[in-house]
């Protein structure tokens, strides 16, 4: 594929401009740039989600003009994008062959046809999905899965992947690379859009910039470096990522703001552990051995059968997110696009959701409060916009992550529970995002954070809890949290079951 030219602007404002580019086959071409560079923009351009102003798209030596995703599909080309497309309310099988009329002409469905189709694809493919299974019953990583597996059942010539591995752990992340090894070994051609660096260099053959909608360059993969492609998107050295930790001399003298005893629930067993005012603990492991159920349970989301949570020091029993908030805990949750915000809101409303009760006088809102609210939170959070009129849906994913945790801000929690705060945000985001954490920290907030990535839970956190069937496994404090370290008692090494006091 071919394309030259290739501009796309929205409401006059340019969101692409003048893009030439290749996508080879046998080849994995990655496309690299912060929130709002035009990745996404561009990808859909590709897969028939929207359509360019201007240019030209040749695909094996033809026009390429297709009028919508389907069409895309048929032509050979088919996308993964980074917020899942599938049906909630139905299994599996039948997900992954929704829309897909090739392998069933049937008039009525044929579930067993069905069924034996996706058994034969996951056997082809080396993954074990319960296709009987609603997707709604799936975790994201289970349906990121079956998302690439719909995908491989178009036998595409091209395959778009947006960001595929940001719902994915280490081991399903293996797998995806031993996919995206024989789409390669196919003749395959790969766009592979990412934000984690060090996929892009161990993947791709060919590697393209994108800065504000314009292309900086595309160059071959051989001996780049990280700091080299980072220039690139930012158009300067990108140094002290991370902000600098607190002294755990210091940290220790602070008081506890939540305890956390002998915690029984879903997925979560004899958990304890506290966090003081000041402290941000990591929550480290696996896919699926509870960091996500043990954050859901103490936001209320999911009972507890056993155990107990203190606030400051006072017994609390937390069933519901309301008694959470009551008790000055905020959670932004993992997927931010159907549970931190609601896309079709502007970004004010979305900001002011968290705190409406605080602003209503005799049943109305203090509209020129809440205005100036929001202003303060945009400001702070250096959220992209071009109003707080702007509907959440229009901004990149950087900026609706920003919303996302801006809503609670205002709501001045204690403790601010962090669920992968940073899935599918560009680096000068995290950067941001980063940076607020820290502040949020040294003005006493206690916060938990979640995460898939290694590398940032060490740069942020003064603590990590390894978690590992359901318990905590490991405890690292200061220099003890490395990379190794924390892999290693992930997969069960290097660490006991133990609780933390």
């Amino acid at each position: 594929m071919e394309l030259t030219g290739v501009s796309k602007s929205y409401a006059g404002n340019p969101a692409l401009q003048r893009i030439n580019m290749e996508l080879i086959a046998g080849e994995v071409h990655a496309l690299v740039g912060e929130n709002g560079a035009g990745k996404s923009t561009l990808a859909k351009i590709i897969s028939g989600g929207i359509s360019a102003d201007e240019g030209e798209i040749i695909f094996n030596e033809s026009k390429y003009i297709p009028r919508s995703p389907a069409e895309g599909q048929k032509l050979g080309v088919v996308a993964v994008q980074q917020e899942l497309s599938l049906s909630p309310y139905l299994p599996v099988y039948r997900n992954i062959w929704l829309g897909n009329q090739t392998k069933n002409k049937r008039v009525f469905i044929n579930n067993n046809l069905l069924r034996r189709l996706t058994k034969e694809l996951q056997d082809e493919w080396g993954t074990s999905i319960n296709a009987e299974k609603w997707v709604s019953d799936l975790s994201l990583e289970e349906q990121q899965i079956v998302e690439i597996l719909k995908a491989l059942s178009l036998n595409p010539r091209i395959v778009i992947l947006d960001e595929p591995t940001s719902a994915l752990g280490a081991e399903n992340t293996r797998w995806l690379l031993n996919v995206i090894a024989r789409l390669k070994e196919q003749s395959r051609s790969i766009l592979f859009i990412s934000h984690r660096l060090p996929e892009i260099i161990e993947l791709a053959d060919s590697i393209t910039v994108l800065k504000d909608g314009q292309k900086v360059d595309t160059i071959k993969n051989i001996n780049v470096k990280e700091e080299d492609v980072v220039r690139m998107m930012v158009g300067r050295d990108l140094e002290d990522i991370f902000p600098k930790k607190v002294d755990l001399s210091e940290l220790n003298t602070h008081p506890v703001l939540l305890e956390v005893e002998n915690l029984f629930a879903h997925g979560v067993f004899d958990v304890s552990f506290k966090l003081r005012s000041g402290e941000v603990i990591g929550l480290a492991g696996l896919e699926g051995q509870g960091q996500h159920e043990l954050l859901l349970t103490i936001f209320g989301i999911q009972n507890y059968t056993n155990g107990s949570i203190k606030i400051n020091g006072n017994s609390t029993r937390i069933n519901n997110p309301s008694r959470a908030i009551d008790e000055g805990i905020s959670l932004v949750p993992i997927d931010r696009r159907t549970e931190g915000v609601v896309l079709p809101l502007s970004v004010g409303h979305n900001l002011a959701l968290s705190t409406l009760n605080r602003r209503q006088k005799w049943g109305w809102i203090d509209k020129m409060e809440e205005n100036n609210i929001i202003s303060e939170i945009i400001k702070r959070l250096a959220i992209k916009t071009q109003n707080s009129k702007t509907p959440v849906g229009y901004l990149s994913g950087g900026n609706q992550q920003k919303v996302a945790l801006g809503k609670w801000l205002v709501a001045n929690p204690k403790i601010l529970i962090l669920d992968d705060p940073t899935r599918g945000v560009d680096i000068q985001a995290r950067k941001d995002i980063y940076y607020h954490i820290r502040d949020l920290a040294n003005q006493g907030m206690g916060i938990i954070m979640s995460s898939t990535d290694t590398i940032e839970l060490v740069g942020i956190c003064d603590r990590v809890l390894v978690m590992y069937e359901g318990h905590i496994f490991s405890e690292l404090i200061g220099n003890e949290i490395t990379e190794e370290r924390i892999v290693g008692a992930a997969v069960g090494v290097n660490g006991e079951k133990k609780n933390v006091i």
